[in-house]
């Protein structure tokens, strides 16, 4: 339809929806009275929510505009998200390690949905016959680097809180605690297998990140950047001799 990718889908959907349809315009007020009207209050709050979100990306030192609409809208979503999580995780120091880490589920989602977005921003254009040299290619591989990256570095740090404090290098044994009872045995240390059924599981998690850290040298730009390799191979080192 050759509509500008900076217009957000909202707009394009209001502009363009069928109002000469009464039926369905009044099923549609009785959700949202003003979601079809173009009134003040409603420029505001849109203006209110175009102010949050990013207008640009950066990747190392390299940074471009974000001129399609979806991808911008998602990256604020892991905005958001990014600072729901740091909530979560202040105020939750005590809880069990799993219920930290299920907090990481929404920014998941969210980095996600704008990886794919980016995705789907090249596809179209390489389906219209764009080529890679093309300057808003370019914008949208480096665009797809850094959000798939930070995606890639949320599902790590999820990891992380899976894996235990110091990243899993204090090794603790479980106390199976008893009930004080006459004659009742002191509380005792887990056994051997359930001690090694925990390190497997942290192998496997360990095998995860090594996975993602593999996957980043993978992303577009990544393979020309040699400082950016060398950091990538010092982290894996790290978890290579934590496993």
């Amino acid at each position: 339809m050759r509509l500008p990718r900076t217009i957000a889908i909202s707009a394009i959907a209001r502009k363009f929806f069928p109002r000469t349809d009464t039926d369905l315009v009044s099923q549609i007020e009785k959700l949202d009275p003003g979601v079809l009207n173009d009134q003040p209050t409603r420029a505001k709050t849109e203006a209110a929510d175009v102010g949050a979100v990013p207008k640009t990306i950066t990747w190392r030192s390299r940074t471009v505009d974000l001129e399609d609409a979806v991808i911008a809208t998602a990256l604020a979503s892991v905005n958001i998200a990014a600072q729901k999580l740091s909530e979560t995780l202040a105020s939750a120091t005590a809880v069990q390690a799993k219920e930290r880490a299920s907090a990481y589920d929404d920014i998941l989602i969210a980095s996600q949905d704008t990886v794919d977005a980016a995705k789907h921003a090249i596809d179209e254009l390489v389906g219209e016959g764009v080529g890679q040299g093309d300057r808003r290619i370019q914008s949208l591989q480096i665009t797809r680097t850094a959000v798939s990256y930070d995606m890639v570095s949320w599902r790590i740090g999820r990891n992380r809180v899976l894996v235990g404090e110091r990243d899993g290098s204090i090794i603790q044994g479980t106390v199976i605690h008893q009930s004080k009872k006459k004659n009742q045995k002191p509380a005792t240390e887990e056994g051997k297998g359930r001690k090694l059924a925990h390190l497997r599981e942290k192998a496997v998690l360990y095998d995860s990140i090594l996975q993602s850290l593999d996957s980043i040298k993978e992303l577009p730009g990544v393979a020309a950047d040699d400082i950016f390799l060398e950091e990538l191979e010092a982290k894996n080192n790290y978890f290579s001799a934590l496993k």
